[in-house]
């Protein structure tokens, strides 16, 4: 898994915690079905996206917090059972739950911590198969402050998942056994950036260090987001029509600028509903979006930001690296089951983009992106892609650390090889040809 923990606590004492969790590869072993679906029962993956909002209760003469919390979240759920009877599109968990976490400082650099969430996972798929449940969720772990700016951190977790219905188990008519119960294990390494909102005056000093601190105040933010998007999938070769794609989406970034003028940004993207017409007509399609992009993607840009003296104008080139999923009617035929199609249908993407930012005032930004990347194809398939968003945007200081954000994009993915113009054995043609054009409004705090 690739997991993300962002954190904060105010002066105020208000806390919160977002975290992200995407998984690129996976193995199984023991029984399973015959068909594709069958052979895997896993609960609530392969990706999820939450947060957690509360209230630390310190004191300055202890080292200890505790914050109790309310959670909130969503969680994909491929099994053989979810899809089998709602498709890839509509197997998906909502998380709502709450929790509590304790927190001790044993040295001035590092701190040990425990964390129990309890929630409730609604199934809004009211299938055949309910599969509604209840998640615990126990955390223990620990940080350590390597210097003033970075921390290295270890956890342990464990998570148990008990389904509601009680019709699940075993089906004497179709003679097939469902989980009913769920327990994972697992380890994650965290390694992360500090910033430091002690006071106004420790803030204001910081920023001092950039060419412009204007600039500062709109690049360290991080965001969630809703985005909307209209595609359409041409084919190369043959006679049938695009493929036409609606869609909205959440979105999750964290974007800084350093003082020494690195530039950062992760951005994460998970399709929250998605509706296609002229889909070939094949049993994969009814199960599967014909959509280069789904579930949802993960990317990063890194870069270097040349502010202007006198100016509040700053010009980032940029390199970019990410995973786009693409669990697609296309790749799922050649795939032996949802583990094997999870671990490989996907796009290893790796390319070169620039940035202009214009700061007309401290309260108001405007910004374009160009990004030129390849995409290589890790399925069997083989269809590897140039890809090219163009953005323009802007960003909203209203006051306080609040952050509005407004940006439209258009997105072109073109295959470089003929994979996606039918073959001379079998006559398939793929609509890999891609172009979208879409919306997306943030609602963020700067630090």
């Amino acid at each position: 898994n690739l997991a993300m923990h962002l954190e904060q606590l105010f002066n105020n004492n208000v806390w919160w915690a977002a975290d992200g969790n995407f998984m690129f590869k996976g193995s199984q072993s023991g029984p399973g079905g015959d068909a594709f679906s069958l052979n895997l029962q896993t609960f609530a993956m392969p990706a999820a996206i939450s947060g957690k909002f509360g209230y630390s209760f310190n004191q300055a003469s202890s080292d200890i917090q505790v914050i109790p919390y309310a959670s909130l979240g969503r969680a994909l759920n491929y099994n053989g059972v979810a899809i089998a009877q709602n498709g890839f599109g509509s197997s998906y968990y909502n998380y709502y739950g709450g929790g509590g976490r304790i927190e001790y400082v044993f040295t001035p650099r590092a701190s040990i911590y425990f964390d129990q969430g309890i929630g409730y996972l609604s199934d809004p798929n009211q299938g055949k198969y309910n599969q509604d449940a209840m998640s615990y969720t126990s955390i223990l772990g620990m940080r350590f402050n390597v210097a003033s700016q970075f921390q290295i951190a270890a956890q342990g977790s464990y998570n148990f998942i008990n389904t509601l219905n009680q019709s699940l188990g075993y089906d004497p008519v179709t003679f097939y056994h469902q989980n009913t119960q769920q327990n994972s294990y697992g380890a994650t390494l965290y390694f992360a950036y500090l910033f430091d909102r002690e006071s106004e005056e420790t803030s204001s000093r910081h920023k001092y260090n950039y060419v412009n601190p204007i600039l500062a105040d709109f690049d360290n933010s991080y965001t969630v987001g809703m985005g909307y998007a209209k595609s359409s999938n041409s084919y190369t070769g043959g006679n049938a029509p695009s493929i036409n794609s609606t869609l909205n989406y959440f979105s999750f970034n964290v974007n800084h600028l350093f003082e020494n003028h690195l530039w950062a940004t992760i951005n994460a993207q998970l399709i929250n509903n998605l509706n296609q017409n002229n889909t070939p007509n094949t049993i994969a399609s009814h199960y599967t979006p014909t959509y280069i992009g789904f579930p949802g993607a993960l990317n990063s840009k890194i870069g270097y930001g040349f502010a202007l003296q006198h100016s509040a104008v700053q010009f980032i080139p940029y390199g970019n690296l990410g995973l786009i999923m693409n669990i697609n009617s296309y790749n799922l035929p050649q795939n032996s089951g949802i583990m094997n199609a999870l671990s490989q249908d996907m796009y290893l993407q790796y390319g070169i983009g620039g940035r202009v930012e214009y700061a007309i005032t401290p309260l108001f930004m405007i910004y374009g992106d160009q990004l030129l990347a390849k995409m290589q194809d890790q399925s069997t398939l083989g269809i590897n892609a140039w890809h090219a968003t163009s953005t323009i945007g802007a960003k909203l200081n209203p006051g306080s650390v609040i952050q509005l954000g407004l940006k439209g994009y258009y997105d072109i993915i073109n295959p470089t090889n003929q994979a996606s113009s039918g073959t001379t054995s079998t006559g398939t043609y793929y609509a890999a040809n891609q172009t979208t054009i879409g919306a997306e409004l943030e609602f963020g705090i700067r630090y």
